[in-house]
């Protein structure tokens, strides 16, 4: 793929969409289940950075069938933020190419974002994959290079957590940070970003002006 615009790439969870309820009810479930006090909502916000897996990994050790039970219930509760949806669609008439890497598991990324109805204006949409090459979010970003024929140089990751601003600076890409996610402005500043917008708004624009 030789674009001559930008390349956008975006973090899903606190950034494209607001999945707290659906990662709320799918640790409830599971803690009810297991007979564990529920976690408080800043425990859940904590963990959504490297992905639901890694943090139910955590709490319930090898149990991959109530790992994957609890991270497919309630995803259809996850919703876009508000102007995401007309962020896309624009950006799409523009012929900009965008992309999703998200560290929810492979099997769930492209399900959600059919739910939404957008998988039409993505040229891919990629999740964590253990067994495969993309263990870690830089290394998405590499495998969507290598699959669709783009260059790192030309690629703007949007992201909300110093998770996807680590990943960004190790695969060599653009980092345009939105702190209206899971992430704290403080522990993304630790890092570094190339911009940051406070709003779904400001993104819009800023993403309109800096993609050509």
């Amino acid at each position: 793929m030789q674009a001559a615009k930008k390349i956008i790439i975006y973090d899903l969870d606190g950034t494209l969409v607001d999945s707290m309820p659906g990662i709320a009810m799918s640790y409830r479930h599971t803690l009810q289940e297991l007979k564990i006090a529920d976690p408080s909502e800043e425990e859940i916000r904590s963990s959504v950075g490297p992905g639901l897996h890694k943090a139910m990994e955590a709490l319930l050790g090898n149990d991959k069938q109530l790992i994957e039970k609890a991270v497919k219930i309630g995803y259809k509760t996850t919703t876009f933020y508000p102007g995401i949806k007309l962020m896309l669609e624009d950006l799409s008439r523009e012929k900009v190419p965008q992309l999703v890497a998200s560290m929810k598991a492979d099997t769930i990324v492209r399900p959600i974002l059919e739910y939404l109805d957008c998988l039409h204006l993505l040229v891919d949409a990629i999740g964590a994959s253990p067994q495969g090459l993309t263990k870690t979010k830089a290394e998405m970003l590499v495998a969507l290079a290598n699959k669709h024929d783009f260059s790192l140089a030309n690629t703007i990751l949007v992201g909300d957590t110093a998770h996807d601003a680590r990943a960004a600076k190790e695969a060599g890409v653009s980092f345009y940070a939105v702190t209206f996610g899971y992430g704290t402005r403080a522990e993304m500043e630790e890092v570094g970003w190339e911009r940051i917008f406070e709003s779904v708004e400001e993104l819009h624009q800023g993403l309109l002006e800096g993609v050509g």
